[in-house]
């Protein structure tokens, strides 16, 4: 498999990165992993809620106060497209959009909330829609259990307490507002990932630091009985992401490990060569169990996808110590002997990377914290 570079120069070329993640560095915990690059950016996800009905939006002068609709859960940004425009009129539904928006950083002000937006037909752009209070917020994760819609966000800190409650919010859709619904004990949270495995809902947070060392767990939780709840803990070094994916009827979950460091150990320890690990569900012994150990540089993020009858994984490698020159790798699924390194992408800085197809072939897109712009890579099978 061959590889081109280009640039997207249009779209993504001049807008910042996601979520840059911020790690502890030799300087002391809570500072950048990236020295000297201050962070000011955002995560993103979207759902779209619909209702019975077909009245129009009214928005008041309050984003608290603004409505919204309950329906069903959209996966990555707005497609402008037909039947995909934040309205579908089938069955008498009308559906909405909304974008939320993990802000890491107090505004100037001082205050520190993330918002969530709405799509607006009328005046084709996202709007404020409800401000939420949140704490050095790194993600959203937006899902659907048993026909209800929920947002979870990633606090990260507040101040220098890296030990605070993460919290998943609920639809209401009599005040048409998301509310908080469960709080859960967070170290650093980065991510979370929803994901379903017959009929049960999993989601899981990546915990990056307590304190004092980002050798920490990250935990599992369950849908039972109206909430999540803890089902599995996994031993993780500035766990940054996760990535849940599926090969034929196995269910794999990567966790993308950043930062060994632990400043009361006796032995310095200072690392961003740092074994990442992938995991399987193994279901006789309903837990997941380690499946391979994969090198990695201050890995930020893991993409699953697959061309044709191939399946692939690619890691955002962003730091080795010494350099943010650091090669992206693409494995190659090779069934008994799990994921192989096929090809290395030289990288900057790499943050995260995004898989997408389109009519004329399948690409790769990644973004940099170092770099003001973001590459698209097209795969060539031929």
């Amino acid at each position: 498999m061959l590889m081109r570079y280009g640039h997207l120069c249009a779209t993504l070329g001049h807008t910042r990165p996601r979520d840059r993640r911020v790690l502890p560095s030799g300087g002391g915990p809570g500072r950048s992993a990236h020295p000297g690059d201050k962070d000011h950016s955002v995560h993103e996800a979207s759902l779209s809620l619909g209702t019975m009905g077909r009245r129009r939006d009214t928005l008041g002068a309050d984003p608290q106060r603004r409505g919204g609709r309950t329906g069903t859960r959209v996966l990555g940004g707005l497609s402008a497209g037909p039947g995909t425009d934040g309205r579908n009129q089938a069955r008498g539904r009308v559906f909405q959009v909304f974008l939320a928006v993990a802000n890491f950083e107090p505004n100037e002000k001082g205050q520190e909330f993330s918002v969530i937006y709405k799509w607006s037909q009328r005046k084709l752009r996202f709007t404020p829609y409800q401000r939420v209070p949140t704490h050095s917020a790194r993600d959203w994760e937006a899902f659907e259990v048993a026909g209800e819609h929920f947002l979870a966000v990633a606090n990260h800190r507040e101040g220098d307490n890296h030990n605070i409650d993460s919290v998943i919010y609920k639809w209401n859709p009599r005040t048409r507002l998301f509310e908080a619904n469960q709080t859960i004990a967070t170290s650093g949270a980065y991510d979370w990932e929803f994901f379903t495995v017959g009929p049960y809902s999993f989601l899981v947070v990546a915990n990056a630091f307590n304190g004092t060392s980002t050798k920490v767990h990250s935990h599992l939780y369950v849908w039972l009985l109206g909430s999540f709840q803890l089902f599995q803990a996994f031993l993780t070094f500035g766990a940054a992401d996760w990535e849940v994916f599926r090969i034929g009827e196995r269910v794999f979950l990567a966790v993308a490990n950043s930062h060994s460091y632990d400043v009361e150990a006796q032995v310095h320890n200072d690392s961003y060569v740092v074994n990442s690990v992938i995991y399987e569900l193994n279901i006789t012994a309903q837990a997941f169990v380690k499946f391979q150990e994969i090198p990695t540089c201050s890995a930020l993020d893991w993409e699953f996808f697959s061309v044709g009858e191939d399946y692939f994984l690619v890691v955002a490698n962003s730091f080795d110590g010494n350099t943010f020159s650091v090669n992206s790798i693409i494995y190659r699924w090779q069934g008994y002997e799990g994921f192989v390194a096929v090809h290395s992408l030289p990288t900057f800085g790499c943050r995260d990377w995004e898989a997408f197809r389109t009519a004329a072939g399948s690409y790769l897109v990644y973004s940099s914290a170092k770099e003001p712009r973001s590459h698209v890579l097209r795969l060539r099978t031929g």
